[in-house]
């Protein structure tokens, strides 16, 4: 798998924790004097501790810390016919598969990286994270065509503050679901919200290390790609042509909001040249719904709407059905709105921001009864929702 480590990443000298490259050879053995035999002998016993000590480590910090990359329960999470099966079931018919204390642990886990996260303190996010775990996800999630060798890890390890700054910042968040993967492994459906952004949905993966739970992937299950999954699939495909132009093209979606001028014109044109950049498939919907929100927040409904349609199977990235319910309500299309609601909520359980969108579609559809029913089941998932009343 030579190929799966970008070529940022590579930095064999940093990444060694002993230097096996030099091709030195233990000295040739020579005549010694009688009294020499004795140190030589403890010398050379103790050089085989030193050395089998710093093998020992490389290969526990390279290993997977006692995680299975071929654990069938966890792969499952991943394959496309099961994730949708999975998740919305997580949301729909919630369970906690884990005790009170081990929940609260979880949950404040949670929120401490949400809060350092919003307050952008990405190096307290980054110790909640543990890397090893990580690079088992990788492997876990099929974007690697197969696994990743010691020292290929052990790269990744390194590097991991380089690669990700962890899960976005919320200012709030309630556990639907805690699924437990095995006696060290948990997985935790969330809802979260900020003051002026929709609710979200996402999935998180934790493992039980000696110092409590550490986070190890996440996911914003609106995109159908975990964090990790997505490491591996650019990683894996760093070579070709179509990844390249995935790169540039979130590249130009970046530059559209980074300039200083703001100028909306000039934002609309990066929009759309970045746009018409074919993507790996592993990774177009993720691009395509990128920009689809983007450009219905310019009024380009129609561009938005050729997106959504260039994704091959929408139940895969559910954003997509809310985008397309967005853009046919812009568009006065209240029925239609109504029905990519209800294909929203059907993908991803019972997702916050479907269910009020719905409940206003069913207002404007003078639908009064069923609209105060959906709002009831907003406010019971979120009381804290003052806009549910």
């Amino acid at each position: 798998m030579s190929s799966n480590v970008p070529d940022s990443f590579l930095d064999p000298i940093d990444a060694m924790p002993y230097d096996f490259r030099d091709g030195t050879d233990f000295p040739a053995r020579r005549r010694t004097q009688p009294g020499c035999v004795v140190i030589a002998l403890v010398l050379t016993g103790l050089s085989a501790i030193v050395i089998g000590g710093i093998v020992i480590a490389y290969f526990k910090v390279t290993g997977t810390g006692g995680l299975d990359i071929h654990d069938g329960e966890a792969r499952r999470l991943f394959q496309p016919a099961e994730r949708v099966k999975i998740v919305a079931e997580a949301f729909r018919e919630p369970r906690i598969d884990v005790d009170p204390d081990t929940q609260r642990d979880i949950e404040r886990l949670i929120d401490k990286v949400l809060k350092s996260a919003r307050d952008e303190d990405f190096d307290t996010v980054m110790s909640k994270i543990d890397p090893r775990g990580f690079t088992v996800q990788m492997d876990r999630s099929g974007g690697l065509e197969e696994p990743m060798s010691g020292f290929e890890r052990l790269i990744f390890i390194n590097r991991l503050p380089e690669i990700t700054t962890g899960p976005t910042g919320y200012d709030g968040f309630q556990i639907a679901s805690i699924h437990r993967l095995n006696d060290d492994e948990c997985v935790v459906y969330l809802h979260l919200w900020s003051e002026y952004e929709d609710a979200n949905e996402e999935r998180w993966w934790f493992v039980h290390r000696k110092g409590g739970w550490l986070l190890t992937d996440w996911e914003m299950l609106d995109f159908g790609v975990s964090e990790a999954e997505h490491v591996a699939i650019t990683s894996e495909h760093q070579d070709q042509r179509d990844m390249d132009r995935y790169h540039r093209s979130m590249d130009m979606l970046e530059e559209a909001y980074s300039s200083d001028s703001l100028d909306q014109e000039e934002i609309r044109r990066k929009l759309i040249a970045g746009d018409e950049l074919e993507v790996h498939a592993k990774l177009n919907g993720y691009k395509q719904l990128c920009y689809a929100r983007h450009l219905r927040a310019f009024d380009e409904l129609d561009r938005a709407r050729d997106c959504l349609n260039r994704i091959d199977n929408l139940d895969l990235v559910p954003g997509a059905y809310y985008t397309l319910c967005n853009i046919a309500e812009s568009a006065n299309g209240y029925e239609q709105a109504l029905q990519f609601a209800e294909k929203y909520i059907q993908a991803l359980g019972a997702p916050i921001a479907g269910l009020r969108q719905k409940a206003r579609l069913l207002q404007s559809l003078q639908s009064n009864s069923e609209s105060a029913r959906v709002w009831l089941e907003v406010y019971r998932t979120l009381p804290d929702q003052k806009d549910a009343l």
